[in-house]
This record gives C-alpha cells, sequence and structure tokens, in this order.
C-alpha cells in the first residue's frame, strides 16, 4: 500500500475509450499504445501507486445486449461468455501495459466479487508486491444469481475500501456538463463538490450496445466518490497525453470534483 511519499490512485478507462461501442469486439489498438505509454510515464516519475479499472466497450456490453435481446436476462452461458469477453479486453489491456513496462497484474472482477463486494485483498497483495492491479465490469455471480458489475462499481467499491487519494474517470468528452455535451449551449463542469452536481441534467445518448446506465450513473459514482473523500477527475480520454496530464493534476479542460468543504 501507499509508503512514506507516495499516494493510490484508482483509474478508470471507459469502454468508449477503448472501443467503438457501435462495433462488436472493436478495440482503438492506437490509443491503447498510448494510454499505455502515459501510464508508465507517470509511473516512472512518481513513487504513486496505481489500481486500472476498465469498462466493457463493445466487448461485454455487445455480448451482454445479445443475451438481454434473446434471454431477457443472464443465464450460465451469459456468465461463461460475457465473462470469456471482458478477459479478452482485460487480457489486451494488462498486455499493453506489460508492453511500455508496467506491471499489470489481471484480476478478473468475477473472481474477487461476493454478495458483499470485492474481495479486496488480492488487490492489496498485488499493490504491495509493486505490481498494478488490472480489473473490469464483468459479470459475477454472488450468491449463484449472474448479475452486471460496472466499472463504475468497481471503482466505488476500491474507494471504499482502499487508502486512495483520487479516482479518476477518463471518458469519450472533456468532463462533466451542465447538460447533454452534445447539445448547444452545454457548458463544462470544471470544478464542483458533490452537492453541486446532483442537478446536473445527465441525458447522454446510449451507445448501440450500453447495458449498464447512462452517464447519471456514472455521475452517481462520481458523487458518492467524493463524498468518501476522495478527489475525482473526470477527463476525455480520447485527448494524446490526457492520462499523463490527469494523473500528474496538469490536465485542462477537465472537471475537477472535490470533497465538500474543499471545492
Amino acid at each position: 500500500m501507499p509508503g512514506s511519499g507516495s499516494r493510490l490512485k484508482l483509474l478508470k478507462i471507459g469502454g468508449s475509450v477503448l472501443s467503438d461501442k457501435t462495433r462488436p469486439f472493436h478495440v482503438r489498438y492506437a490509443r491503447l499504445r498510448g494510454i499505455a505509454a502515459e501510464i508508465s510515464r507517470y509511473l516512472s516519475e512518481t513513487r504513486d501507486k496505481l489500481v486500472v479499472v476498465h469498462g466493457g466497450g463493445s466487448f461485454g456490453h455487445f455480448t451482454a445486449h445479445t443475451h438481454l435481446e434473446e434471454k431477457g436476462g443472464y443465464d450460465a452461458e451469459a456468465l461463461a461468455q460475457i465473462s470469456l469477453a471482458m478477459n479478452e479486453l482485460g487480457l489486451l489491456v494488462a498486455d499493453f501495459l506489460q508492453s511500455e513496462g508496467v506491471p499489470a497484474v489481471l484480476i478478473p472482477t468475477h473472481a474477487v466479487w461476493t454478495a458483499e463486494g470485492i474481495l479486496v485483498g488480492p488487490v492489496v497483495d498485488v499493490l504491495e508486491a509493486g505490481g498494478v492491479p488490472v480489473l473490469y465490469g464483468d459479470i459475477a455471480a454472488p450468491g449463484g444469481a449472474p448479475v452486471i458489475i460496472s466499472g463504475d462499481t468497481v471503482m466505488e467499491q476500491l474507494a471504499e475500501k482502499l487508502p486512495a487519494s483520487e479516482a479518476l474517470f477518463a471518458t469519450d468528452v472533456d468532463g462533466i456538463y451542465d447538460r447533454d455535451p452534445s447539445e448547444p449551449g452545454a457548458v463544462l463542469v470544471e470544478r464542483a463538490t458533490p452537492s453541486q452536481l446532483l442537478g446536473v441534467e445527465t441525458g447522454r445518448r446510449r451507445g448501440k450496445f450500453e447495458v449498464t446506465g447512462e452517464m447519471a450513473s456514472k455521475l452517481g459514482s462520481i458523487v458518492r466518490i467524493a463524498r468518501m473523500g476522495l478527489r475525482v477527475t473526470v477527463f476525455n480520454g480520447l485527448r494524446p497525453a490526457s492520462f499523463y496530464k490527469a494523473l500528474k493534476g496538469e490536465l485542462t479542460p477537465c472537471t475537477i470534483v472535490e470533497p465538500e468543504g474543499e471545492g
């Protein structure tokens, strides 16, 4: 865990950053390579520790959407196929990170998820060994009932159970807006506290295979994490060098959510 002079940060790479959600099993390879290089650069310049979580993109969401359309829910077949699809994407992320010198260790979320949430022990073990845990949005079967676990929910659990100082969310827009950013006149919220975000309109248009909810769901996770005492940064992960600058605290434009009393 964080030692003297180091901090622990949680980084969520949105599925829309890793892939085009309208194209099944699509990967933005060039951007993934850039992200891995930016994370490597940041870690080489600091003593900070990092946990990476990524979304389902067009891997998990497409597979989950197919089962919802065909069966109206999730069964053993869905559990097998969705977990396989997400493991495939997770392996890609870990492989690209390792190719840039980042000691990424893939921890399948379904293997550490229970009815009480995440078992954080394996994550702590990897951090203490000097590695970078990589988890992802997934399907799990706590109590024998398959259920989708979003990457944002994983971030909430990690924020609650680890001594992290900051959570960063890489999305496909510059941050949180006062309305749908595709609408004329939408204004970026540059700084806010959790209570100030509660009135923000969040009507993002849904991706073709999106199954875990809209920006409203993400905003709920962001508010809850900030209320745990973490600083939250929301930024555009498609912009070159954005991961490095966001991790360094030097990125603009973005949205910074400070805990109440610190904004």
